[in-house]
């Protein structure tokens, strides 16, 4: 997906209500949301992405940011789905999904943030 800055890459799982699910920072990908991805796939719509500059995810020219991440995010979550979104994220992920929510709160209507 195509953002202002750079490629993301996400994947979909799933189907049901839609869940966006953030990893961690440093070396965080989708890879290392699988457990998470396993379980609830079966019952939601899995929304996994690879933020800025991780995994599949290109790094882009401007500085990395939490409103980036927030605003990647949820270009990614459009092209998906207009449903409002729960979010899941971990450690670096729980950050970005704090902004996302702030940002965008007529979108995230519960979050797990670990």
């Amino acid at each position: 997906m195509q953002t202002k800055d750079a490629k993301i890459y996400y994947e979909v799982y799933g189907k049901g209500q839609p869940i966006l699910i953030m990893h961690g920072g440093l070396f965080g990908s989708t890879v290392e949301m699988a457990d998470f991805i396993d379980k609830l796939k079966s019952n939601y719509q899995v929304i996994a992405i690879s933020l800025h500059e991780h995994g599949k995810s290109e790094l882009g020219s401007e500085p990395v940011s939490l409103e980036q991440r927030a605003n990647d995010a949820m270009t990614v979550v459009n092209a998906v789905t207009k449903e409002s979104i729960m979010v899941l994220g971990f450690s670096d992920g729980g950050f970005s999904a704090y902004k996302l929510a702030a940002m965008y709160p007529e979108r995230v209507k519960k979050m797990v943030v670990v």
